[in-house]
């Protein structure tokens, strides 16, 4: 491409509207204007009838409006672009001087700042807390919410840089699967065709070994990335052996700051399992005591042993007495009027009150040893339980007055596995000197967007597509001797049916499958939760417990802690983010080619520039993702939002079992932790992203141009502009019938800048 400068002095052509019949469109009384004259005209867009007129409607195309220019569109959004126009320019200017650098370099930078970011992540768990064990290290320690709100912050920071990284990666890889004008002449020669404009593994057949080998690094560099990244950093759970004592009421201590006190609602909800968070021992503070009582008809009574199983017991209290008797079914005799016991011998139970100050008087029995609950072996832990409507344990004759449990400050830990990090930062660095060397492999030849190659063939036209230019991508034959009736018909088609039909219908229902199978297992799940805390509770709050709070894990895996099972869990937790990868490449390539289908189109509305990767003449200049900013922006946000929301779905978890003295028990596990909540959010905005693309996708199209649908043939055949028309693609330029020197009854169609009238329903063209 020549240098805009050498351009400065040439003069460019202006039309005057002269007519307008239907869908046809006149330009007469062409003049010769300097150039800078022709810039300033075409800038201005509000031109009234009968003056300048730099395209065939005065309305911006969608990729003005995706800058941020709306002419005509009211004060308010006029005052917004005058505010940012600086920066556009700045952009454009950058764009100039930089050309298809600038992504390159914007993305080696940014995978360059990743890099450091991961080595920083690294260094801060290998120097903090202990250091490295057994390739674990500890990022920060504390309670549950704390763990839990920090470790979401860092999953949010992983895949902003997840997002960062792969966003640059993906446009490498575009600008090395980009063909040079040489490669797409070859593949033409052989009949085929190269996509433009578009990341495509077509197009790897035909390029040099190195670019080649580059993309395949690139690609292969970001499985690690989805698989490990998430996983690197996790949540552990600790659940320690815990004593439970029973204590007399008369002997309750003081409360301190080494004790908490907890009701009769509180701690049976925390210690229903053997992992309690943030807790250590129990000590319950028993008020009444129960015997088993031998009554006889004759009313005489003895007390026996202690009896569990109180619950279901009444009492009855009787005035002459100093304890409660459980009630006692009596029978009534009539004639003499004197109530007796109906049976003699056991089923009745006597209450003694601990708080009485003649304790002497009182039985007595031998106080039950301390509950041990070893977290090792999973022990049922109904034994301190209390029955449902009253302060009684179930297998112990107490009735508790209240608790106290010993808090343990730090219970929960953020911590790191190092090989993941390691895999992690060596996936890293491979993309980002693959990046580097991209910059080095790639130059200003490559064909990168539609603009590119319309220039590229405009400047030098290629022979092989002659007399073509009626044929769209589905019609399109390399046969001089073509069946098609080469008539124009105007049609009115969905985007649709205009990038791809089938292939696309494929893609939505694909789409469409993985929403609904993730919407029946949120409605299957609560029937089969499983929680690692053992604790009914937990499945009772399922839908409050967000993210990595959750204590559910897949019930289907193996939850040991041993080398194989941790990759494993892994791998399962983190498989779906390379689906969701994959997703998201098939989104953006639909997007991609609703965005070429629009500026192709609109070449036979509307006389423009070209966007081109090196802007020449009036050429301007490519976007930096390929895509409007008003589309690159949203997708590559909600790209993020949703790797993120699965993250919080999917996770490892972390689970140790500690002895008394602080030692790990060998059972402790490792397991693939969900949250029903996460996924419910996470199916909801996957559904709105389906919805919005089925949405893009169903909008009507009035065909002006036959659709190229990103195929080099179809963009050749459809740029050979007249002879006299010199330079045509550093000029603005229109799509349509240019004058038939020859005399012949067939017309042509072609890209050109000098002016054109919009092809006749029925006419036949080459």
């Amino acid at each position: 491409m020549e240098n805009p400068a050498r351009y400065s002095s040439m003069k460019g052509s202006i039309y005057r509207k002269t007519s307008t019949n239907g869908y046809e469109t006149a330009y007469t009384e062409m003049v010769e204007v300097p150039l800078a004259t022709l810039r300033r005209s075409l800038a201005e867009t509000d031109t009234e009838a009968g003056g300048l007129l730099p395209r065939a409607k005065s309305e911006p195309d969608s990729h003005e409006k995706a800058d941020g220019i709306n002419h005509g569109q009211g004060r308010f959004r006029g005052s917004w672009a005058t505010i940012f126009l600086p920066i556009r320019r700045g952009i454009q200017n950058v764009s100039i001087r930089w050309s298809w650098k600038t992504g390159l370099y914007i993305g080696f930078y940014a995978s360059l700042l990743v890099l450091i970011g991961n080595v920083a992540l690294l260094l801060i768990g290998c120097l903090s807390h202990g250091g490295i064990v057994q390739g674990i290290g500890t990022v920060s320690q504390g309670t549950p919410e704390d763990m839990q709100s920090l470790g979401t912050k860092y999953h949010i920071l992983i895949n902003l840089l997840s997002t960062i990284l792969l966003t640059s990666s993906n446009y490498a890889m575009q600008l090395l699967c980009a063909p040079t004008r040489e490669e797409i002449d070859s593949s033409h020669k052989q009949g085929k065709w190269l996509d433009i404009g578009l990341m495509s593994m077509r197009n790897l057949r035909h390029v040099s070994r190195n670019r080649a080998a580059l993309w395949f690094v690139l690609a292969f560099s970001s499985v690690p990335l989805h698989l490990f990244y998430n996983s690197a950093i996790f949540e552990v759970t600790s659940g320690q052996d815990y004593r439970v004592d029973f204590i007399n009421l008369t002997n309750s201590p003081s409360e301190d700051g080494q004790w908490e006190r907890m009701d009769n609602a509180k701690w049976p909800r925390i210690y229903s399992s053997p992992y309690v968070l943030g807790y250590g021992d129990l000590r319950l503070f028993i008020s009444d005591v129960s015997f088993e009582m031998q009554l006889n008809q004759n009313w005489s009574w003895s007390l026996g042993p202690e009896f569990s199983g109180i619950c279901g017991w009444k009492t009855w209290n009787p005035h002459d007495t100093n304890f409660t008797i459980l009630e006692i079914p009596l029978d009534f005799n009539v004639s003499t009027g004197k109530a007796r016991p109906r049976t003699a011998g056991t089923g009745y139970r006597a209450v003694f009150s601990l708080e009485s100050t003649d304790l002497s008087s009182q039985p007595h029995y031998e106080w039950p040893p301390t509950h041990f609950v070893n977290v090792g072996q999973f022990p049922g832990s109904s034994s301190f339980q209390l029955c449902s409507e009253s302060n009684w344990l179930q297998q112990y004759p107490f009735q508790v007055a209240y608790g106290f449990a010993r808090p343990i400050p730090y219970y929960s830990k953020l911590q790191f596995a190092l090989p993941f990090f390691i895999v992690v930062i060596m996936a890293n660095l491979m993309k980002t000197v693959a990046i580097f060397l991209t910059l080095r492999s790639c130059s200003p030849q490559h064909i990168i967007t539609v603009g590119d190659a319309i220039a590229s063939f405009l400047e030098v036209p290629e022979h092989i597509s002659r007399g073509k230019c009626h044929m769209d991508k589905v019609h399109f034959t390399w046969s001089k001797s073509s069946t098609t009736e080469p008539r124009w018909t105007y049609q009115n088609k969905s985007y649709l049916f205009v990038i791809g039909g089938k292939r696309v219908w494929t893609c939505l229902i694909l789409l469409t499958v993985i929403s609904l199978n993730m919407g029946a297992f949120v409605a299957a799940d609560s029937k089969t939760n499983k929680s690692y805390t053992q604790s009914p509770d937990a499945v009772d709050h399922i839908w409050k417990q967000w993210g990595t709070a959750s204590t559910l894990v897949l019930p289907f895996m193996s939850s040991s802690f041993d080398t194989k099972v941790v990759l494993t869990n892994a791998f399962v937790a983190n498989c779906p983010q390379v689906v969701l990868s994959l997703v998201y490449f098939s989104v953006n390539r639909i997007c991609t080619s609703i965005c070429f289908a629009t500026e192709w189109n609109n070449f036979g509305k509307h006389r423009k520039g070209l966007r081109t990767t090196t802007p020449a003449g009036l050429q301007r200049p490519a976007h930096f993702l390929q895509l409007p900013y008003r589309w690159a922006i949203p997708l590559t946000t909600i790209s993020g939002v949703l790797h993120w929301l699965l993250s919080q779905t999917l996770f490892l978890v972390r689970l140790e079992k500690r002895k008394l003295n602080g030692d790990l028990y060998p059972e402790s596990t490792c397991a693939c932790g969900y949250s029903p909540l996460s996924l419910l959010v996470f199916t909801l905005v996957f559904l709105i992203l389906l919805l919005v693309l089925l949405f893009l996708l169903l909008r009507k199209m009035d065909i002006c141009v036959p659709a190229a649908g990103h195929s080099s043939a179809v963009i050749s055949a459809a740029s050979h502009p007249p002879q006299e028309d010199i330079n045509a693609h550093l000029k603005v330029i229109s799509w349509g019938v240019v004058g038939n020197p020859d005399g012949e009854k067939i017309g042509h169609c072609t890209f050109t800048s000098q002016y054109a009238l919009l092809p006749r329903e029925g006419d036949l063209y080459r």
